[in-house]
């Protein structure tokens, strides 16, 4: 009742408003709904026409995407959209990503931090390479970068590994990249301290004398 008095007037002051309320069925199932009304004139009678929309599956996709963005923010994976432009300034990046790299999601989306400058200096111009490699084909939809090293604003060093997807226009024009940054430092160290081991036991093995 209160938002129909609401909208009843914003009618009447703007000409025209849109809102999402709920309806009943006949059935007695209660479905959400957007709902556009607009005041015309019909000779000298005012006439209110509205549009009912129902939104249910609109409401489960904006669902399933916040239980989707739920996961990625509670896991060593950040979700990143880069622009196809000098430096891949970042256009969206998860919130969770300063777990990761030490930087505010504000920090790159604000451009005082590029993402070729979080790249490691020794893996910058493999990382370039792989990107060119992976758009050449105007059939190519994703590729999949080599593990490479990212350096954190505290200096930290992290291995992640860059799940990417291309976006283009209707030209056919890259006009971004879509990425799954996933925090592997973790199984590298555990990678590198089983070819440790390896390498020692197998120096054991070789000095031991032949029978």
């Amino acid at each position: 009742l209160e938002k129909s008095k609401w909208a009843f007037e914003a009618i009447l002051a703007q000409g025209q408003v849109r809102f999402e309320t709920e309806f009943v069925t006949r059935g007695g199932e209660v479905f959400p709904a957007e709902v556009s009304a607009s005041l015309f004139n019909i000779g000298e009678m005012a006439v209110i026409q509205g549009i009912v929309r129902d939104i249910r599956e609109r409401r489960l996709a904006d669902q399933a995407r916040r239980e989707a963005y739920d996961i990625i923010e509670n896991s060593p994976v950040c979700a990143f959209l880069w622009r196809n432009a000098p430096g891949w300034p970042v256009a969206y990046v998860t919130a969770n990503v300063r777990a990761i790299f030490g930087y505010t999601a504000e920090d790159f989306l604000e451009g005082r931090v590029m993402f070729n400058q979080v790249v490691h200096a020794e893996d910058l111009e493999r990382v370039g390479q792989e990107v060119t490699d992976g758009s050449r084909d105007p059939q190519q939809t994703a590729f999949v970068h080599a593990p490479y090293r990212i350096v954190s604003k505290s200096g930290q060093v992290r291995w992640v590994r860059d799940h990417t997807v291309i976006r283009r226009d209707a030209a056919g024009a890259i006009t971004h990249y879509q990425g799954i940054v996933e925090d592997i430092t973790a199984y590298k160290q555990r990678d590198n301290e089983l070819r440790q081991l390896r390498n020692y036991l197998a120096a054991i093995i070789d000095a031991m004398p032949s029978v």
